[in-house]
């Protein structure tokens, strides 16, 4: 079995660290989002949600990518 590398410039790199920096990506995007429309003063915990949500697109995308 293989490891878990992509080819970027001719260098393997883990695509678990490039799926966890789309993830933080993705929640900057959730909270640029959330800023705009307003619906960030109604989070209990910002902090919290922001982490979830990258936590998510992170663990979602990368089981995408292996399947």
């Amino acid at each position: 079995m293989m490891s878990p590398t992509l080819s970027v410039f001719g260098s393997f790199f883990p695509t678990w660290l490039l799926f966890a920096l789309l993830g933080v990506i993705f929640a900057f995007v959730v909270r640029a989002i959330c800023v705009r429309r307003h619906w960030d003063v109604a989070l209990p915990m910002p902090v919290l949600f922001y982490l979830a949500c990258a936590a998510a697109f992170t663990f979602g995308s990368y089981l995408v990518w292996l399947a």
